[in-house]
């Protein structure tokens, strides 16, 4: 597990579109915020008022590029179960699911996803209330900066806004930073000398600019 499980923020990937705005501070108390410790996650849930845990809904289906989501929620679901929690796995298709949130009628369910790690185009798509297509955490704290970022072209203002609303879901436990996986591109050398690849999975593949053709 690492700090750029803030979601769409990635300390190389985002510094280099937007430098400054991971905030190395996210280093330093990951480990004591999102670090893995079942005994502390039990005293919480109690603490809370759920001794007992309590019962929730784990979507689990495939997308291209992605087949191990069935297998990656099962081992999940374990983690979840040895700390009291209640998963009820449900294997269904994503546009079920999509259409769920996109229609605001999923609550209290955790489904996976895929991205790039773009900070600014995850916030657009799934932090925005009146004009986005996945609803999953929204507040006022957040809209009002991308309210901001739309009106704003200096470079260092941006930077503080991004910045900001990292810090927000940081802080707030907006989501559940859990892993990430990188993806392998596999290349044909009869073709492909060389494919600058990022890892990440989008469904369709990246950065097609930086294919070099084999001579």
């Amino acid at each position: 597990t690492q700090p750029h499980r803030v979601m769409g923020y990635h300390p190389q990937l985002s510094t280099t579109i937007w430098p400054g705005i991971w905030n190395p501070d996210w280093d330093k108390r990951f480990e004591e915020r999102f670090g893995y410790d079942p005994a502390k996650a039990k005293a919480l849930l109690a603490q809370a008022g759920y001794p007992q845990g309590f019962e929730f809904t784990l979507y689990l289906y495939t997308l291209p590029g992605l087949p191990e989501i069935l297998d990656i929620g099962q081992a999940m679901a374990l983690d979840f179960q040895a700390i009291g929690l209640k998963p009820k796995l449900v294997e269904t298709e994503f546009p079920r699911v999509r259409e769920m949130y996109r229609t605001r009628a999923i609550h209290g369910g955790l489904f996976p996803t895929r991205h790039a790690g773009r900070a600014l185009e995850v916030a657009r798509n799934v932090h925005k209330a009146n004009d986005s297509l996945g609803h999953w955490y929204e507040l006022p704290v957040i809209e009002e900066r991308l309210e901001a970022l739309s009106r704003s072209v200096d470079v260092a203002e941006r930077k503080r806004l991004l910045r900001e609303i990292g810090d927000h879901k940081f802080n707030e436990f907006a989501e559940i930073p859990l892993f990430w996986l990188y993806a392998d591109a596999a290349v044909n050398p009869k073709y492909i000398a060389e494919y600058t690849f990022p890892g990440v999975i989008t469904g369709y593949f990246t950065h097609l600019e930086y294919v070099k053709l084999a001579p």
